[in-house]
């Protein structure tokens, strides 16, 4: 049983983690009367960015994870708050690992509804989606999302090459040297495995899970179908299409990977073609059957970053394009104007990636880009201006090199 005293107790004791130190995270919580969200893959540093962001403003931490609060229900949380808000008045209330409260939904909306705190919340990626969060709070929400380490974040962690980082990724475990790579993903991918998908999703089949993972990681950075993936899996599991479409459903709600679709302005089109997958971080492509190509490692990263925009640029669209006369990477849309990207790591421009975006600009109007470790200048694409921009400028400033490369177009 856990009353108000002993309640109050455990909050003023959890207080105190706030205090730990925590790297900082580019990622910042706006100031807003809906309940914010913070979503994203397991052990990309959810709780500690809530703790550093708690630890800089008159907020109250609350880890439902504590033990201790065993017992507690979603019907007792509101009066507890307010309770505790009156012994320690808050501006801000995070409520840490939600889901583990019984009736948290009507808790969370009667605290948002009666006490003028602003409230955050994160939950597990295995046990609370941000679809169920925008389904239960009913339209009170909105949600930012937390990616392993950036570049620049890692690099504000640790003396590394941009190389470095393009092999070993941005898990802080990683980063900070608590785990090897190969260890951190083996680990990684058990986890992801068996509890994320096999507990969350009640599967009979976890073999059957493993070894779409296995394709996954294999895939990285490439095109692929729920029908040619069943094909690869059927003599071995006797699977169906259909049941490899819903297990891909599930490794995307859990945020073990991406999927982008192909460039259409038709919906049927777009549900119709092939996606390209992408694994949450390079560093689990280390258990991929065949060694990972560096060139779709920094595509990978490349598309991390474009998601992390989507945090300052909510209406930021993303897609890729494809046609016999070749491919682009990303088509971005949201800015103010559509970019059409090409990402290569050879130190000359391939004619491959020019052809590409020649024919794109045939169907898609845009600016032209291409993302290389060249120095930055001027292409020309077919009788339109195009910039090479420079990888290792893109990754310590994303958003700003793109933003310049509008201004010139």
């Amino acid at each position: 049983m856990v009353d108000r005293l002993r309640f109050l107790s455990i909050l003023r004791e959890q207080q105190e983690w706030k205090e730990r130190a925590f790297y900082p995270r580019e990622l910042t919580l706006p100031v807003t009367q809906r309940i914010l969200t913070l979503i994203g893959p397991r052990r990309a540093g959810k709780t500690s960015l809530l703790l550093a962001h708690a630890h800089k403003t008159r907020g109250l931490y609350l880890s439902l994870e504590d033990p201790r609060l065993e017992g507690l229900q979603g019907k007792d949380l509101p009066d507890m708050l307010r309770f505790a808000l009156s012994m320690l008045p808050a501006d801000w209330l995070y409520l840490d690992e939600i889901q583990n409260l019984p009736g948290w939904e009507r808790a969370v909306r009667l605290v948002h509804d009666t006490t003028r705190a602003h409230i955050v919340l994160t939950g597990s990626s295995s046990r609370l989606l941000s679809r169920e969060i925008a389904t239960s709070l009913r339209g009170r929400s909105m949600s930012r999302i937390l990616l392993p380490f950036s570049y620049r974040e890692a690099q504000r962690v640790k003396r590394l090459t941009l190389e470095d980082y393009w092999e070993e990724g941005g898990f802080p475990e990683v980063v900070l040297g608590q785990l090897t790579p190969e260890e951190f993903a083996r680990e990684y991918i058990d986890v992801l495995v068996m509890r994320d998908l096999v507990e969350r999703y009640a599967l009979r089949r976890p073999r059957l899970m493993r070894a779409l993972v296995s394709l996954l990681l294999d895939a990285n950075a490439r095109e692929i179908t729920a029908r040619r993936l069943a094909e690869r899996l059927r003599e071995a599991f006797h699977t169906s299409k259909e049941t490899v479409y819903t297990y891909l459903e599930y490794v995307e709600e859990v945020f073990a990977f991406f999927f982008l679709e192909r460039y259409a302005m038709k919906m049927h089109e777009r549900l119709r073609w092939p996606r390209k997958v992408y694994v949450i971080d390079p560093v689990l492509t280390r258990l991929a059957r065949q060694t990972p190509d560096r060139g779709r490692l920094v595509e990978t990263l490349v598309f991390l970053e474009f998601m992390r925009m989507r945090n300052t640029h909510p209406l930021l669209r993303l897609s890729y394009w494809r046609h016999q006369q070749g491919e682009v990477d990303f088509i971005i849309d949201g800015l103010a104007h559509r970019l059409l990207i090409q990402v290569t790591l050879t130190s000359e421009l391939p004619d491959r990636e020019v052809r590409g975006l020649k024919a794109c600009l045939r169907e898609v109007d845009g600016v032209p880009l291409v993302l290389a470790p060249l120095p930055p200048g001027e292409i020309d694409v077919g009788g339109r201006k195009g910039f090479i921009l420079p990888l290792d400028q893109f990754f310590q400033q994303p958003e700003q090199t793109l933003e310049d490369a509008i201004r010139l177009a």
